[in-house]
């Protein structure tokens, strides 16, 4: 498998990960993420039915929203693309390996984003330090890994249309200073985010989280029955909450990496389900951002995207930033 990957602090240590990809769109809590491997990349939008001036704008409230880095910081606000939202072909770039198709966005898009625009907003990195910045702006972005199936012969056009997987909207930000290592973004009107901690779970933890695992239906249709799978158990902590997280390896062409992700909330000495992801492949950062006692969960989506968890019940991926990965990924 084809890694680019970046080294960030988060939690406690450091991490790796290539691109992020995130997501997240309503409320409801998601499944936590191990500490892992994470990426130092980077909410939602209503449309605005009439033109109002800047001081009459309600802002749309970004809880938890992945950055993108390439060529520019930018947050993640639409894990989709409508035609309808597009204008022109847009320019064709590359970045750290990455096709990268940023176009603009016709009437129907910008609408679709206006109360995202002029939002203050918190970037957080991965040290636990934040920046203030201004959504100025909204693009349509795709990310391609060509993998020698796709490159820059193809245009502009001709990678967009292989991305269809990877089509975002992305608010520009107008940082105040440098951000290095800024991971994901939130409003600034809420209040500090309460960090979580990201540590290796042992001793009766570890052996019920592994029971858990496997126990899923997801599980008994990766393993082979050897008697060699390998685990990673990890605990996410906020000060009211801890969110355990099991990950079944196996071995692929570049080593072993993690191909099932379990989320559980410890309770009373009981593990509660919260769900189970094939594509988790690291976490960066989890957080407790608006103070609900419940936390979100950034993660490292498959090799090169990110993904935010959330969920006042069982959680689910709210936004997802991906990379069309072409190619062999050994």
């Amino acid at each position: 498998m084809r890694r680019r990957a970046r080294s960030v602090a988060a939690g406690a240590g450091a991490v790796t990960v290539g691109a992020l990809v995130a997501l997240w769109c309503t409320r409801a809590d998601l499944p936590p993420p191990l500490p892992d491997k994470a990426d130092t990349s980077a909410a939602v939008a209503v449309v605005a039915t009439e033109p109002r001036p800047a001081s009459d704008v309600s802002h749309e409230t970004i809880r938890m929203a992945p950055v993108l880095t390439e060529g520019r910081v930018r947050v993640l606000l639409r894990s989709e693309v409508e035609d309808r939202w597009l204008g022109g072909a847009g320019t064709l770039t590359d970045h750290d390996g990455l096709l990268v198709v940023t176009r603009p966005l016709a009437e129907a898009g910008r609408a679709e984003v206006a109360r995202a625009i002029g939002a203050q907003v918190r970037l957080q990195r991965a040290d636990g330090g934040s920046c203030d910045a201004v959504v100025t702006g909204a693009v349509a972005l795709a990310r391609v890994d060509g993998g020698g199936e796709v490159d820059r012969s193809a245009g502009a056009a001709g990678v967009w249309e292989s991305a269809d997987a990877s089509r975002v909207i992305a608010g520009d930000l107008a940082v105040e200073g440098s951000c290095p290592g800024a991971l994901w973004v939130s409003s600034a009107s809420l209040q500090r985010p309460a960090m979580a901690t990201i540590g290796d779970a042992g001793g009766e933890v570890r052996r019920d989280a592994i029971a858990a695992l496997k126990a899923r239906p997801e599980y008994r249709e990766l393993t082979d029955g050897s008697g060699s799978e390998q685990f990673e158990v990890s605990a996410l902590t906020t000060g009211g909450e801890t969110v355990v997280v099991a990950r079944f390896l196996a071995e692929t062409c570049t080593g072993q990496q993690p191909v099932l992700t379990g989320f559980w909330r410890a309770e009373g000495g009981a593990l509660r389900f919260l769900a189970a992801e094939e594509r988790v492949a690291g976490i960066p950062a989890a957080a407790d951002v608006d103070g609900d006692g419940r936390m979100e969960i950034l993660v490292q989506d498959d090799v090169l995207g990110a993904a935010v968890l959330r969920g006042p019940g069982r959680y689910r991926i709210e936004q997802r930033a991906q990379v069309d990965v072409r190619g062999c990924r050994c």
